[in-house]
């Protein structure tokens, strides 16, 4: 039957393993299919590091939530530096 024709295999994390791995499960495929394969998991590799840096990006605060609380920090002490001057 068709449909037990092919395996799932599973490839590791690290991107050189995951080549060699393709490249010993498809040693007598077509060249070109092979380097389709290894051209998806760049792909997907790629994504996979954006869509990391995005996600760490996302958890600094941005630098005018920064910017405000140092400027409302100065005005506090300002205000308390006015409070004790007049009696």
């Amino acid at each position: 039957m068709p449909k037990n024709l092919w395996e799932r295999v599973n490839l590791p994390r690290n991107y050189e393993k995951a080549l060699e791995t393709i490249d010993n499960n498809l040693l007598y495929w077509p060249k070109l299919l092979q380097h389709k394969i290894k051209q998806r998991l760049t792909k997907m590799t790629q994504m996979r590091q954006k869509l990391a840096l995005k996600t760490r990006e996302k958890i600094t605060t941005p630098r005018r939530d920064i910017k405000r609380e140092s400027r409302r920090e100065e005005k506090v002490v300002k205000a308390a530096v006015l409070d004790k001057v007049t009696p």
